[in-house]
């Protein structure tokens, strides 16, 4: 691939040309070697790389492989421009891997880390750019990005606990609806025949059972448009502000699944706040920060009228204390004991592990939990069917 590029040789004068190279970093990394200090370097031709690079998405998984990389490099006490220039070359990611080829290149040009990553906002969010910016001005460096290291593999267990939970219920959703369906459409109109030749008046069950199998036959088109437009609707709702607050609240009050989220939101709040301000962020702009990381407009409200307290001079306590129904009473008493004992570190590391095991047995045992709920509706739908077809069947049988 060629490139097209701009720099300034050894007296200092600019010259153009052509350098043929894998990629920008590696043409970049050609022309320091021919003593030429780069200017601009641009891509000749169209390329399939970075084609395929922009269609590609960045994981947390992904994440958590660099940041803990690049961790245990700086704790070795390599040169961050080194560990940059070595990761960029091994990343499998082939988006992240251009960006840290931009971040290398930044770094290598005189650029804070902190600085290099805050130009790619959508992969590094303001989290990692504020903690390691607070790593940089203390000289805690390699430290801070452990800490980043190990916030982004418990958030990823988390998910992938948190996904595989959700995996049971809704494979038990699809199957009781696929069931339902081939049910109404295929099994019910050639029972409509028998019925019929009974002569005698169907149960009120059984000919609405019938009608709304006559329905989904003759008009199944209009109800895929109703589906369909029902989840556009909700879509489009819950991206208006007062659509999500209520969906959110609607998300809390689902059994079981309900408190599961909140204790979600309460351990990446607490662990969240644990990992910057141990990094050495002020705990009002950690607050801030806080509210851009947890997704949830109830709980971003809850964070922010903290925020504004502690920026007043009050105790973060006094306004987590407002809202029992998402903050449990043991999260702010033991948050109240940190601020008056000055280990609010400390007391936010204990509330993260005691619900992170929390919601690990809650995960564990999910199947255990919704059980009786997925056996209740089951045994519904099944009494329903079966008095629908049965029934009549039966008086049929016993008229003869």
């Amino acid at each position: 691939m060629k490139f097209t590029y701009r720099a300034k040789n050894r007296e200092g004068k600019v010259v153009d040309g052509i350098v043929d190279a894998a990629n920008e970093f590696i043409a970049r990394d050609l022309l320091k070697e021919k003593n030429l200090e780069t200017i601009s370097v641009k891509s000749k031709s169209f390329s399939l790389d970075n084609l395929v690079a922009s269609l590609n998405r960045v994981s947390g998984k992904n994440l958590v492989i660099f940041f803990r990389q690049l961790s245990v490099m700086v704790s070795a006490n390599i040169p961050l421009i080194k560990a940059l220039k070595v990761l960029a070359k091994q990343t499998a990611n082939p988006k992240l891997k251009l960006i840290v080829e931009e971040i290398y290149q930044d770094v290598d040009s005189g650029s804070k880390l902190s600085e290099a990553m805050a130009k790619h906002v959508a992969i590094f969010s303001n989290f990692f750019v504020n903690i390691i910016k607070a790593g940089e001005a203390s000289g805690r460096l390699a430290e801070v990005l452990n800490y980043v290291a190990d916030q982004q593999e418990k958030d990823q267990d988390l998910l992938s606990k948190i996904k595989g939970a959700m995996i049971y219920p809704s494979v038990i959703l699809i199957g009781m609806f696929g069931g339902g369906m081939v049910m109404m459409v295929k099994v019910i109109p050639k029972l409509v025949e028998v019925f019929s030749s009974m002569g005698s008046e169907l149960p009120w069950q059984t000919r609405a059972i019938i009608a709304v199998s006559e329905f989904l036959v003759s008009y199944w088109w209009l109800v895929v448009a109703i589906v369909i437009a029902i989840f556009m609707g909700i879509y489009y709702y819950g991206k208006t502000k007062s659509g999500r607050f209520v969906l959110s609240h609607i998300k809390f009050k689902i059994p079981v699944f309900g408190r599961m989220f909140k204790m979600v939101y309460v351990v990446r709040f607490t662990r969240s706040l644990y990992t910057l301000m141990i990094g050495g962020v002020p705990l009002v702009e950690a607050l801030g920060i806080i509210q851009e990381i947890i997704d949830d407009p109830v709980y971003q409200e809850i964070f922010q009228k903290t925020q504004k307290d502690v920026n007043d001079g009050h105790p973060m306590m006094e306004e987590l204390s407002k809202h029992p129904k998402y903050i449990p009473d043991v999260v702010y008493n033991m948050i109240g004991i940190g601020e008056q004992s000055g280990r609010m570190d400390e007391m936010l590391n204990r509330i993260s592990e005691f619900y992170e095991k929390e919601l690990n047995n809650m995960t564990n045992n999910i199947m255990v939990l919704i059980e009786p709920i997925i056996m209740v509706v089951l045994g519904v739908a099944v009494m329903i069917m079966v008095s629908a077809i049965f029934v009549p069947l039966y008086s049929m049988s016993a008229g003869v």
